[in-house]
């Protein structure tokens, strides 16, 4: 009976022991799986950091466009004036000519932007994108940490 005693506590103790090792070994896969999820947070971080640097690049040139849009239109009234109050062919004629320049150099100033707002699109696509993946990482952080702790409360338990 004594014997039998003793073998019941030693079987306990390999279980308890057994499963020590499996929750170590899920702990271990855990804290792998977590770590290689924070560095790719990170990662998106970092892409998140670089996509507002491209941002605030594209923004300035809008606003640099805007002005020049601003000063060509201003140009092109002050032309139009003048063009109306001339009464000399020559002159009417230097005057069209850089009202003319002047509307070239709007229409270009336009395709400038345009180009410079599809970009501005893109980049803020692409930083949407960044904040939903790094939003769906955090979560996984966060069912990871949630899962270690009960596994850390399942060895307490267990221990004491």
């Amino acid at each position: 009976l004594a014997r039998e005693k003793e073998l019941n506590m030693e079987m306990d103790m390999l279980r308890r022991d057994r499963q020590r090792l499996l929750i170590g070994d899920q702990k271990k896969g855990l804290l792998t799986e977590l770590e290689k999820i924070e560095n790719e947070a990170l990662e998106i971080k970092d892409r998140v950091n670089e996509n507002t640097l491209e941002k605030g690049i594209v923004d300035k040139k809008l606003a640099d466009i805007a002005a020049k849009e601003k000063d060509i239109e201003e140009e092109i009234k002050v032309l139009e004036k003048r063009m109306s109050t001339s009464g000399l062919d020559d002159e009417s004629k230097k005057i069209e000519e850089a009202r003319k320049a002047a509307e070239e150099k709007r229409r270009k100033v336009e395709e400038d932007r345009w180009m410079s707002e599809d970009e501005l699109k893109k980049i803020e696509s692409i930083r949407s994108e960044l904040r939903e993946k790094y939003q769906i990482l955090l979560s996984e952080i966060k069912t990871i940490k949630d899962k270690l702790g009960g596994l850390n409360e399942e060895l307490d338990k267990q221990n004491g």
